[in-house]
């Protein structure tokens, strides 16, 4: 199973690695996801240099059904977020 790596750990590498203060590491990561956020509602591709892109995608509202009772059950349209991987990314993990 894959290990995580959580937001305080996060914080903590970033900071070892660019020798920055962790409070500067947090206030980047928060603007990051502040600005990914914005740019995605207005359906704007967000590219993370040497990991990916981040792209809005709607879905249609559809019939599904209750695996329990196998009713049809009506599921509303959505907005979701697609990442795709950079192709150097990719080549690295494998």
């Amino acid at each position: 199973m894959s290990k995580t790596i959580n937001h305080a750990d996060l914080v903590e590498a970033v900071a070892a690695k660019t020798e920055e203060a962790q409070t500067t590491v947090k206030s980047v990561l928060a603007a990051l996801a502040e600005v990914a956020t914005e740019n995605l509602k207005k359906d704007v591709i967000v590219t993370l240099h040497g990991l990916g892109k981040l792209k809005p995608i709607k879905r249609n509202a559809r019939i599904g059904r209750n695996p329990k009772t196998r009713e049809p059950v009506e599921i509303a349209a959505s907005r979701s977020v697609k990442f795709t991987l950079t192709k150097d990314l990719k080549e690295a993990l494998n």
